[in-house]
C-alpha cells in the first residue's frame, strides 16, 4: 500500500501543547483499487526518547486529511508519521517529519519544600527544580515565592533563579506559609503546595529576679521569684538545688509553670541551695543568683544505741549507758540530752530522769525483779525515738559469784567466773528501737 504523501506538522496557534498535522488524501481511484478495505490513517508521534504514540484518523471526503495531537510537552521536537490502515493491516509509514510544540507556561508546580536553616529572623527554604520536559519553553526564568505569617492572608513575593530562597526580617517564633511557583517568558506554572516553617526563639537572656523563700516543714521549703521582666518567650521555669553544707554533689531540677514552688522530701535541718532559670526551645537561660534556705528543726529521728545495764559493786544501783544518737538524726544546732524512764515490770507508771551524759546510775530497791528501761534523745523540739530494756535485778546473794551482763545491742548475758566485786546485772532483751 501506498504512503500518504504530502505530511506537514505545524504547532497549533491556539495551543502551545498542541501540533497540527496535515496530508494529502489518497486519490478516489487508489481507494476505489483498495474495494472497500480502506479503513482511515494513523498518525504515529513521539517526542525524541519516548515510546510511539498513535491516533486513528477516519476516512475524510476532501483533498487532505487533518489531525491534532493534543496534550503535548511543550517546547518539545515530535516525530510524526502517517499511515493508511485497511481491514488487513497497515500500510508503509510516510517519511518521518519534526515538529516543535509551542512554548508555554511550566506544566507542574515544584515539590519537595523542605527547610534548610531556620533561626530566630530568618528561614531558607528549598524544593526539587521541576523536571525540564515540563518547563515549555526555551528556558526557565526561575522561581517566584510567596510568603506570610501563617494568621495572615496578604503574601510576600520574592523571585529567585535558584531551587532555594532566604526569606529574611522575620518574626521570632513565628509561623510562616510559603508557596512557590517556576516561571519562564510566557507566565508562571501551578502552585505548588502551602509549607509551613516556624522561626526559632532565641535563647533567653536574663535571669528571674528577687529569688527568696522559707521552710514550711522540716523536709519541704517554699520557694518564689518575679517573672523575668519582658521575655514572653519563657515556656516554664527550672528549680535547681542541692544540698550545701556540706556539699552532697548531687544536684536536683525540678520544673514548673508558676513562680513559686514547694519542694518536699529534704532532709531534715539541711541548708540547701536554690537558682531558678527560664526555659524555652533554646534551652536554660541564665540562672538567678543562689539563696540558701534551711528545713526546719525536728525531733531526734533515730534513738541511742547499744544500751548496757550493769549493777554497781554490791549496791542496789545499777549503771545505763549508750551509744549517742548519730549527728545526722539530732535535726537542730544540738541535742540537748537524754531522757531515761524505768519502771518495775508491772507497775505502770515510768519514773523519769535527765541526763547530758551518754550513762547514768539509778537506784533499783528491789532484788530479783524485772525492770523496764527506754532512753531516748530530746532537743529543743521534742523527744526522739528510744530504745528499750528489760532484765531482771537478780538478788545479792545470785549475782555475788559472777558477773552477768545485758546490753540491748542484742547480745546475750555472759556469765563472769573471775569473783570481780563490780557485778553486772543479767536481764532480757526487751526490744529494739521504739517510737
Amino acid at each position: 500500500m501506498k504512503a500518504p504523501t504530502d505530511v506537514t506538522a505545524t504547532s497549533c496557534s491556539a495551543d502551545s501543547n498542541c501540533l497540527l498535522v496535515s496530508w494529502k488524501s489518497l486519490p478516489a481511484s487508489y481507494v476505489e483499487h483498495l474495494r472497500g478495505v480502506f479503513q482511515g490513517y494513523t498518525v504515529l508521534y513521539r517526542a525524541e526518547g519516548e515510546p510511539y504514540e498513535d491516533l486513528f484518523v477516519s476516512q475524510q471526503e476532501k483533498e487532505r486529511h487533518e489531525a491534532q495531537l493534543l496534550n503535548l510537552t511543550g517546547y518539545t521536537n515530535y516525530t510524526v508519521q502517517v499511515l493508511v490502515v485497511t481491514m488487513f493491516g497497515v500500510g508503509v509509514p510516510s517519511p518521518a517529519q519534526t515538529a516543535l510544540t509551542g512554548e508555554s507556561a511550566p506544566g507542574v508546580p515544584p515539590d519537595n519544600l523542605t527547610p534548610l536553616t531556620i533561626n530566630s529572623s530568618s528561614i531558607e527554604v528549598s524544593w526539587t527544580p521541576i523536571p525540564s520536559k515540563f518547563i515549555n519553553a526555551a528556558k526557565l526564568l526561575g522561581y517566584q515565592v510567596f510568603w506570610c505569617k501563617a494568621n495572615d492572608s496578604v503574601f510576600n513575593v520574592t523571585t529567585t533563579e535558584l531551587p532555594s530562597v532566604l526569606l529574611t526580617d522575620l518574626e521570632e517564633y513565628t509561623d510562616y506559609n510559603v508557596i512557590v511557583n517556576a516561571f519562564n517568558y510566557i507566565g508562571n506554572g501551578p502552585n505548588s503546595s502551602l509549607f509551613t516553617a516556624k522561626t526559632e526563639e532565641e535563647a533567653l537572656k536574663d535571669a528571674p529576679q528577687n529569688v527568696s523563700g522559707f521552710n514550711t516543714s522540716s523536709s519541704t521549703i517554699y520557694l518564689s521569684w518575679l517573672h523575668i521582666p519582658h521575655d514572653p518567650r519563657v515556656h516554664h521555669y527550672r528549680v535547681i538545688y542541692t544540698e550545701h553544707d556540706p556539699p552532697s554533689g548531687v544536684t536536683f531540677y525540678v520544673d514548673t509553670s508558676r513562680l513559686q514552688r514547694e519542694s518536699g522530701w529534704l532532709k531534715i535541718y539541711t541548708k540547701y541551695e536554690f537558682t531558678v532559670c527560664g526555659v524555652n526551645s533554646q534551652g536554660e537561660g541564665p540562672q538567678s543568683l543562689p539563696v540558701i534556705i534551711s528545713t526546719d528543726m525536728d525531733v531526734p529521728s533515730a534513738s541511742p544505741t547499744q544500751l548496757v545495764a550493769s549493777r554497781i559493786n554490791s549496791s542496789n544501783h545499777v549503771k545505763l549507758s549508750w551509744l549517742p544518737v548519730s549527728s545526722s538524726h539530732i535535726n537542730a544546732p544540738v541535742l540537748l540530752g537524754y531522757i531515761v524512764n524505768y519502771k518495775e515490770t508491772g507497775e505502770l507508771t515510768f519514773l523519769t530522769n535527765k541526763t547530758e551524759n551518754t550513762w547514768i546510775e539509778l537506784y533499783l530497791p528491789n532484788n530479783n525483779t524485772e525492770y523496764q528501761f527506754t532512753v531516748s534523745g530530746y532537743n529543743e523540739r521534742g523527744v526522739g525515738p528510744n530504745i528499750s530494756l528489760a532484765y531482771i535485778f537478780p538478788s545479792l546473794n545470785a549475782s555475788s559469784t559472777g558477773n552477768n551482763s545485758l546490753g540491748a545491742h542484742g547480745s546475750n548475758a555472759t556469765n563472769n567466773t573471775s569473783g570481780s566485786s563490780n557485778t553486772t546485772l543479767s536481764g532480757k532483751l526487751k526490744g529494739n528501737c521504739h517510737t
